[in-house]
């Protein structure tokens, strides 16, 4: 059961960058802390000075001992840690450097005092920073503000823009101090446009927030990736004991999003299950759409869910080179001999590795049955399907918890 060390290590080389919006919660600032102290990850805290102040007060840590910098989401204002300190990612994933040198940003407006004494380009703001030396206690970006303008703009831009295709009656259009106002009042709205931005590479928040507040922050700045209409979840389970085909790992989806998907949505929600099994273990995903059916051994409206599902998908399964097999029952599924007797010309016969549920009900289910009395380690809710990496936290979350689906989110970034 190494699944979360190896995602861990993995992530661990990629150098990536994440924004915690929830930094009035005292597991986060752990978390964050946690992330630079294991290399990780360089994370990004959200929130006003009183609500990190109070948040580090009750972990016992200070961001500022870790050099992570908190950018109120308010004010869009960097209140600690050097502008240069952290790498904010442009488009082309370019970054500022910690050497202090100059380097291409996404937000310049001017200059800030690097470690070295030079000035380098301030990836964030339109005013300088006081340095370290403390010669200057005031505000380290007095009056600037083009981080937030940059974010509202795209934001107002973005929404617009998706309104416009909808029937003139139907449209909601907003305006540039609309957009502005959601940002600063909605944290994970003003995080999410960091990561749509290519500031940040993903997303992880929900220790506070809702499920709902997420998905709705994911849809509102982030969008469905290009192909994919349905956003869903998975759960990579981390078994005690190997299946007869030796996988130690599966995944399990949707166990968190869609309640009643179409035939159509299963189809979204296989393909991006696939996708996270692969990039969260490294290994080749083999897909079961699953059923109280196989291969028409029942029928009924649910059954022809399934089978329409599968009908559908299995084109794109084909074209993206991944196996695929249903409708069928979870022993045809995940026992050989079971599989070659009730699926004798099946391409998967006994050996998936990715599990699809025809419903929230049953996949839900499923993976408290594997973790609670199979003994496995139950690692998620992973949103997918996201144009970037965005995911969300158990409300009853650890701060090892919170570090451990950064991780997740950081190598769900690599194929965003």
């Amino acid at each position: 059961m190494n699944a979360i060390k190896n995602i861990i290590e993995r992530a661990s080389k990629l150098n990536g960058t994440v924004v915690l919006p929830e930094g009035q919660d005292a597991r986060v600032i752990t978390a964050a802390c946690a992330c630079v102290e294991r290399k990780i990850a360089t994370p990004i805290v959200l929130g006003t000075a009183a609500e990190i102040a109070d948040a580090e007060a009750k972990a016992g840590k200070k961001l500022s001992d870790f050099g992570i910098a908190v950018i109120d989401y308010t004010t869009g204002l960097v209140i600690s840690g050097e502008a240069e300190s952290f790498p904010l990612q442009n488009k082309e994933g370019s970054s500022s450097s910690r050497s202090g040198k100059d380097s291409a940003s996404p937000l310049v407006g001017a200059s800030s005092s690097s470690r070295s004494g030079k000035d380098s380009a301030s990836p964030l703001v339109g005013a300088s920073s006081s340095s370290r030396s403390g010669k200057d206690s005031a505000s380290p970006l007095v009056g600037a503000s083009s981080l937030l303008d940059d974010l509202a703009k795209a934001y107002h831009e973005a929404w617009n823009a998706k309104e416009a295709k909808k029937p003139a009656e139907k449209q909601k259009l907003i305006d540039f101090e609309t957009a502005k106002k959601t940002l600063t009042t909605k944290r994970i709205y003003f995080g999410g446009m960091m990561v749509k931005m290519g500031m940040v590479q993903g997303l992880v928040a929900g220790s506070i927030a809702s499920t709902g507040d997420m998905l709705r922050a994911a849809f509102h700045t982030l969008g469905t990736q290009k192909g994919v209409k349905t956003a869903s979840s998975c759960f990579i389970i981390d078994l005690k004991t190997p299946t007869e085909s030796g996988d130690g790992v599966l995944a399990f989806g949707d166990c968190g999003v869609i309640p009643n998907p179409t035939a159509e949505q299963l189809v979204d929600i296989g393909l991006a299950t696939a996708q996270s099994y692969r990039d969260l273990t490294g290994n080749e995903p083999r897909v079961a759409y699953l059923s109280f059916s196989t291969k028409g051994s029942a029928a009924g409206d649910l059954v022809e869910k399934v089978q329409k599902a599968v009908e559908l998908a299995r084109p794109k399964f084909a074209e993206a080179g991944i196996k695929m097999d249903g409708e069928m029952q979870f022993d045809a599924a995940i026992v050989p001999a079971v599989g070659k007797q009730k699926n004798p010309n099946g391409e998967i016969q006994g050996n998936a590795n990715v599990f699809i549920f025809p419903d929230l009900q049953a996949g839900n289910i499923a993976y408290k049955v594997a973790q609670r009395i199979g003994g496995a380690d139950a690692i998620g809710p992973n949103l997918q399907g996201l144009a970037k990496a965005m995911n969300d936290l158990s409300r009853g979350c650890s701060a090892d918890d919170i570090v451990a689906t950064v991780a997740v989110t950081m190598l769900q970034s690599v194929t965003k």
